[in-house]
């Protein structure tokens, strides 16, 4: 079961040719990012950068399940 603020939960769907609407929802929390995109390479990668670097984690600070690290100067702790 997720604990609040513990997964940020990424999405992406068509909503018409050529324009793709992206939303990243920090779990059980009002906190979102909404961005539109053309294409599901860069434009994608670059948005999932700027969520997680909206939330405190930059690029290259990315911790894995196994690596248990917690981000640094948050409440709960978070896992990527």
């Amino acid at each position: 079961m997720w604990s609040p603020g513990e997964y940020l939960v990424i999405d992406r769907v068509q909503a018409a040719a050529g324009l793709l609407v992206f939303c990243a929802v920090l779990a059980f929390s009002r906190w979102r990012v909404v961005r539109f995109a053309a294409d599901q390479n860069a434009a994608t990668m670059a948005i999932v950068a700027e969520a997680l670097t909206a939330i405190g984690r930059g690029a290259g600070q990315s911790a894995g399940r196994s690596e248990g690290l917690p981000l640094e100067g948050s409440s709960p702790t978070w896992w990527f």
